[in-house]
């Protein structure tokens, strides 16, 4: 039974993520197709909040407390440089070549092509397929990946290379490219 609504769940997810953000050849990262949560070292973080909370208001400790808010504000300053930082980005991927049946289709994506910003983007960025797929008319075939390209956003060279591995004959359907990124603290994580 969890195995049928996971995948039910997968199914609305993707459902309303192709409406949300449709399939395109080029891309510009804005507040309706990025996505920021904390990450797991974020929520640590939040939990150590907590506690200094709880022992600041138990001890009556106002420096304790002082601590706690300022820790707070630091991670609420950081989800907005996280988003300034991330909202930067201009993605456009490139002509592919063509491949042999078992070959890997190296992607292009061309980062921050015409943007001639005064502030680039910083940190490390890793691209990676949400789910390495190649769809031919009759079949499709996936295979989960946890690779990617790992990129440092401050020097690289375009394009980037994506790979994925071909396991059919045809046309194919390239899946969706993630691209993610911690920074600067590390506190949330933005794809």
């Amino acid at each position: 039974y969890e195995g049928a609504a996971m995948k039910m769940l997968q199914r609305y997810w993707h459902k309303w993520l192709n409406k949300r953000i449709p399939a395109a050849t080029q891309h510009h990262l804005n507040h309706q197709n990025i996505f920021i949560f904390p990450a797991k070292f974020g929520l640590l973080f939040l939990f150590l909040c907590l506690l200094l909370f709880l022992l600041g208001t138990n001890y009556q400790n106002n420096l304790m407390l002082l601590l706690c808010y300022f820790l707070l504000a630091l991670f609420l300053v950081n989800l907005l440089a996280s988003y300034i930082n991330f909202s930067r980005i201009d993605l456009q991927i490139g002509k592919c070549p063509e491949v042999f049946v078992g070959d890997n289709l190296d992607v292009p994506i061309w980062l921050n092509a015409n943007n001639n910003a005064a502030s680039p983007t910083h940190g490390l960025l890793h691209f990676k397929f949400q789910a390495t797929q190649c769809k031919s008319n009759k079949k499709a075939k996936t295979q989960r990946e946890k690779s990617g390209t790992l990129v440092d956003a401050n020097a690289f060279t375009n394009p980037i290379s994506l790979s994925q591995n071909c396991q059919q004959r045809g046309k194919l359907t390239l899946s969706r490219v993630t691209v993610e990124s911690f920074y600067p603290l590390g506190l949330y994580r933005c794809w």
